[in-house]
């Protein structure tokens, strides 16, 4: 069986600057508590003195915040309802 992951990697001073301190904690919360098909799975955090670290399952396709943002307000409903409901109906 072989098993994909990724890294993802995120300097410290950037996200103090930009004031991401509490976004990056909640991510690290929800993504630690959610077990669902349709989440990504959080396999560990750790972090070095400049940057931390996010190692989550290897999904290809992309990160789905940058797939959003490029699609107008209409389609991102349109999209999310689609797979909230595929989700009720397949779970």
């Amino acid at each position: 069986m072989h098993l994909s992951a990724a890294m993802k990697v995120m300097d410290k001073k950037t996200i103090v600057d930009r004031k991401m301190v509490k976004g990056v904690k909640r991510e690290k919360n929800v993504l630690s508590s959610i077990d669902h098909p349709f989440i990504v799975n959080l396999l560990a955090t750790f972090q070095g003195p400049h940057s931390i670290h996010m190692l989550l399952d290897y999904v290809q396709g992309g990160e789905l915040f940058g797939l959003i943002y490029h699609v107008s307000k209409k389609g991102c409903v349109i999209f999310f309802l689609h797979y909230l409901g595929h989700s009720f109906t397949h779970s």
